[in-house]
């Protein structure tokens, strides 16, 4: 763990607003030590919901961007509220907290089957977002919800088959190809 100072005082407990109100730290170093904070278990996820509540979007962004990197390396890290609570985040205008949902759903969500439904209709509806990195981390949350639902599969063959058909991004349709074999 790195030690910072604050007030010439040494500081080694994961302090989520020091991190993020850091001016030592670059963007990518916080979003990094909050990740690991979180597969440490020395910073809880409920505190990174709880931060995001007021915080303005470049911080939700960072937050849910450290939960991406973390629920990559650990899947089961989220419970079904803080599930809940970044799918509500895909409705976000900023287009980096729609991505980086959108990651961390498609990270997640084999761990609820019961959302899985509700969860590709909200990212459905950014499927077709002018931003290429949206619809780039759309395509990845439905190859990977997909992949691990078989049944799934065939009730959204049509709308994916139809999507990859629209797309102009080779990279995006590679995805939705993925997804539908």
């Amino acid at each position: 763990m790195r030690i910072f100072v604050q007030n010439n005082q040494p500081k080694t407990t994961m302090d989520i607003s020091f991190i993020l109100n850091s001016k030592e730290l670059k963007a990518k170093e916080k979003v990094s030590q909050l990740a690991e904070g979180i597969l440490q278990k020395q910073i809880l996820v409920n505190e990174i919901i709880e931060h995001m509540h007021n915080a303005k979007d470049p911080i939700k962004g960072s937050c849910i961007e450290a939960l991406e990197y973390a629920t990559e390396k650990q899947s089961d890290l989220l419970d079904i509220e803080t599930f809940l609570y970044i799918t509500s985040c895909l409705k976000s205008k900023a287009p980096r907290i729609k991505w980086e949902s959108a990651k961390v759903l498609g990270n997640t969500a084999n761990h609820f089957p019961e959302l899985i439904q509700d969860t590709i209709s909200k990212l459905l509806e950014n499927a077709k977002h002018e931003g290429t990195v949206v619809r780039w981390s759309v395509a990845y949350a439905l190859k990977s919800i997909l992949e691990n639902s078989g049944e799934q599969k065939q009730q959204w063959k049509e709308q994916i088959t139809l999507l990859m058909d629209e797309e102009e991004k080779n990279s995006i349709k590679k995805m939705y190809k993925e997804a539908l074999k």
